[in-house]
């Protein structure tokens, strides 16, 4: 492959001549890559540069969904449909409102027990949505006339699949609760309640705009007040960003009423949800927090553009490759950033697969391989993919730059031939084998190939007494010494379950071939376990009759 590089130290020179070195550096070109929204320039020196081609959230460049808006510019007999025309008014009782600070043409004006608004929800709709909302921002203005009592800002639960499911946003006791119920779903699949409880105390005749905002990748949750963050946590699996995100959707049987302003007394004014579809966001992200247009300016958010730069996947020399460190070097103007991931297997993956997991990673982060997967196995593999997120400032002014993407790792050798391997003794219808004891710390047992045919075997021996070769019983020193006997055999034979290999039962004057390797403990008894290469081969004739001891 044409990115490596190897750096050796002179003393393994040796080892080159029978297989791999210990340890390289792999060095990443843009060939084969995915860039989104990433622009590769050179230097002076000739280096590639990857930077972003847009760092601003314009509105002919990135497609938000505005799903419902309500600006209230018409009197309640009036409101047939929300500004999208995408929601049906079942009912709306409310006094239009055209002073105290409303925007646009009026605000709804909320003082009878009997006021609110319903919504109807239908399929194809955000509300609706049962497979994945991806990102999305909830906000609105209001000035609340009392702060007593619990009074309904927003609301959309449903009770038909018998599971209370979906959120409401309420002033109780002065406070602002933005409660989820059931729509995050964890990494199995379980339904989680996700409570925004922390906001401070408002104050009457005073306008507020809130929002609450979710980024479906890094699973960042939010809620905001006058633009201030006021609590943020992160819905995934490690409360972590971007570590298993979990996925927020409604219960398809559920189709409930939207309910605006129910038991409030003040005045409501710009109501909007937006959103960004999930698959979208997988190839473009808004990272931090979305600027909608479409119903004005005022307490908005400013977001940060990004762009991503993905790798093929790149093959390492063996299976259980560990990579020891990850390293790039960047170009960070005030308020950029690069954040990296990669994924490593011993099975060979599509670039575009889902799996293997992602792994965030840092600059310069070493050890890679001894984190741990959920699965409990060891962060290695043959199969490589990275995949680089550059960050704009929220202004959309300046971009990061990144270059010389380098990853080093060390090849998990093989362990070397078992070596002194001889015959000790020959008996009835048995003989005994000794070697000595491999050096590497890493050899978790030995296989005894054997057969009546040289370099031609018709059995593999790993096993005495259901334990791996050597047990304790078979150690003397740094020599290991096994006597074969029809019994192990068998033993091994019934773990053969696909009788791939004959087993030939010993028998006397038959002169058998034997050779013995070593593997290591890297998932032992599958296709990438490491095994080395037999020893000398060795030759046995067992016969009957007792032997005079010297």
């Amino acid at each position: 492959m044409k990115f490596f590089r190897y750096m050796l130290p002179i003393s393994l020179f040796a080892l080159l001549a029978s297989g791999l070195p210990p340890r390289g550096i792999m060095r990443f070109s843009a060939k084969g890559a995915d860039l989104m929204n990433i622009t590769i320039s050179k230097d002076l020196q000739g280096r590639e540069i990857f930077s972003l081609v847009d760092n601003t959230y314009a509105p002919d460049t990135v497609s938000h969904i505005t799903d419902l808006v309500l600006s209230f510019n018409q009197s309640s007999p009036e409101l047939i449909r929300d500004d999208t025309n995408h929601y049906k008014v079942r009912h709306a009782s409310y006094e239009m409102e055209k002073g105290n600070g409303v925007l646009g043409g009026g605000g709804a004006k909320f003082y009878r027990t009997m006021d609110r608004i319903e919504l109807e929800t239908s399929s194809g709709l955000w509300l609706t949505e049962c497979t994945d909302l991806g990102s999305f921002t909830i906000e609105f203005r209001f000035r609340p006339s009392s702060l007593t009592g619990n009074q309904t800002l927003m609301k959309r639960i449903g009770y038909l699949s018998g599971i209370k499911n979906g959120f409401e946003i309420a002033l109780i006791n002065g406070r602002i609760h933005a409660r989820f119920y059931g729509v995050f779903r964890n990494t199995e699949g379980h339904p989680v309640d996700v409570y925004l409880d922390r906001g401070k105390s408002l104050k009457t005749n005073r306008w507020y705009h809130f929002m609450l905002s979710y980024d479906r990748l890094s699973g960042k949750i939010g809620r905001y007040l006058n633009g201030n963050e006021e609590e943020t946590a992160y819905i995934t699996r490690t409360r972590e960003p971007f570590i298993d995100t979990y996925t927020p959707l409604f219960r398809c049987e559920d189709m409930p009423l939207l309910v605006i302003g129910k038991d409030f007394y003040g005045i409501i004014d710009e109501i909007r949800i937006a959103h960004r579809e999930y698959t979208d966001l997988k190839k473009e992200t808004a990272f931090a927090y979305h600027r909608y247009k479409a119903v004005g300016e005022k307490g908005r958010l400013p977001v940060n553009r990004e762009g991503v730069l993905t790798s093929p996947v790149y093959t390492l020399p063996l299976s259980g490759t560990k990579i020891s460190s990850f390293d790039w070097e960047e170009i960070i103007p005030q308020g950029t950033f690069i954040w990296m991931e990669m994924r490593i297997s011993d099975y060979l993956f599509d670039p575009r697969d889902t799996g293997p997991r992602w792994y965030r990673i840092s600059r310069g982060q070493r050890r890679i391989h001894e984190k741990k997967t959920e699965e409990g196995d060891y962060l290695r593999g043959k199969y490589l993919q990275w995949r680089a997120h550059l960050i704009a400032s929220p202004d959309g002014k300046r971009s990061p730059s990144l270059y010389d993407v380098a990853v080093k790792y060390e090849n998990d050798l093989p362990p070397h031939p078992p070596a002194g391997v001889r015959i000790s003794s020959v008996k009835d219808r048995r003989f005994t084998i000794r070697w000595n004891k491999n050096p590497e710390n890493d050899v978790l047992g030995y296989k005894i190939y054997y057969g009546i045919r040289s370099k031609k075997y018709d059995g593999v021996i790993s096993h005495i007494g259901g334990k791996r070769i050597p047990a304790a019983a078979n150690m003397k020193g740094n020599i290991i010494e096994i006597e074969i006997t029809n019994d192990i055999i068998n033993e091994n034979k019934k773990r053969d379950k696909h009788a791939v290999l004959h087993y030939p039962a010993l028998k006397n004057t038959i002169l058998y071939y034997v050779a013995v390797s070593a593997y290591d403990s890297y998932k032992p008894d599958t296709p990438f376990n490491h095994e080395s290469d037999l020893s000398q081969e060795i030759t046995a004739r067992p016969f009957a009759g007792s032997e005079i001891d010297p």
